[in-house]
């Protein structure tokens, strides 16, 4: 199945503080991907350098084979995305969220 999202070995640190270290996925088209984790483990800042408004130190971020960095026009043409504090559902799980945006998407 062919790659729509790839981070290979993608870092970043801000201020002297590694905020992503050596991060590595692989989303194949019809996957549903999510970043849980506590504040300050670094979703924001992954979500932010896969659209290109910031840059990592270290690390490649491809969309649909598109360099976010080199091509980010042809790259974010492709995607949607919730960033900063998106209106969840309680009273659905995680994954059922993503669903719900997944579908209001197509």
């Amino acid at each position: 199945m062919k790659s729509i999202l790839s981070l290979e070995n993608v870092s970043k640190t801000i201020k002297g503080k590694v905020i992503v270290d050596g991060l590595s996925i692989d989303v194949k088209a019809g996957e549903i991907y999510g970043f849980l984790g506590p504040n300050g483990a670094g979703k924001t800042t992954t979500i932010r350098m896969i659209v290109g408004l910031i840059q990592p130190l270290k690390g490649k971020v491809r969309i649909a084979g598109f360099d976010v960095q080199k091509q980010r026009a042809q790259a974010l043409a492709q995607v949607g995305t919730i960033v900063e504090n998106p209106e969840m559902y309680s009273y659905l799980t995680a994954r059922q969220n993503l669903i719900h945006y997944v579908k209001l998407a197509v």
